[in-house]
């Protein structure tokens, strides 16, 4: 079995105003989400739980790795299966990643979960997901055909949007299409 590799790096897209693109942003939150492990977490006498610190996040995007295999059928020869697999990798600064986690804030993906009200991503803050940033991650999840059942207790425990109204996108600039 020969096994081929192919590797390939770019910067995230942003828009003209800086934004990073929805598909990215999206994806990159629900790799960070996959890869945290969220716990119970106490803060000024209060707990929790499904939560997780600004410093687990920050730890988990300075290196962020995702893979996904694909298997289907050899372009070259269709009697044979090959698998393809497509890792991944974010990097970024401590600085960085705290800007990123402003910007689920932002996007109504984590709040803060002793201050609900607070918008902006602190230094030593607890976070949890929104019922939005869940539709995001089980979509995310679904689409990649993942298991991930360390995050089972987190659908069974808290509320999920069900309904999200997606918006298609311009692939150059990332706008709605109005049609």
């Amino acid at each position: 079995m020969a096994t081929k590799s192919a590797t390939s790096s770019h910067m995230m897209k942003t828009t003209k105003r800086g934004r990073p693109f929805l598909k990215d942003t999206l994806d990159l939150f629900a790799t960070l989400i996959v890869s945290l492990d969220l716990t119970t977490h106490k803060q000024f006498f209060r707990t929790f739980t499904n939560s997780f610190t600004t410093e687990e996040a920050a730890t988990n995007l300075s290196s962020l790795k995702f893979s996904q295999s694909t298997r289907g059928p050899d372009p070259r020869d269709p009697s044979r299966i090959v698998t393809t697999t497509t890792t991944t990798t974010f990097s970024m600064t401590r600085d960085m990643a705290k800007a990123m986690c402003q910007h689920f804030m932002d996007a109504r993906l984590i709040e803060n979960a002793a201050d609900r009200n607070s918008n902006l991503f602190k230094e030593r803050g607890i976070y949890m997901l929104t019922p939005k940033g869940l539709h995001v991650l089980e979509r995310f999840i679904s689409k990649n055909g993942m298991t991930a059942d360390h995050l089972l207790k987190v659908f069974s425990s808290q509320p999920i949007c069900l309904k999200l109204l997606h918006l298609e996108r311009r692939g150059t600039d990332d706008e709605i299409i109005v049609s």
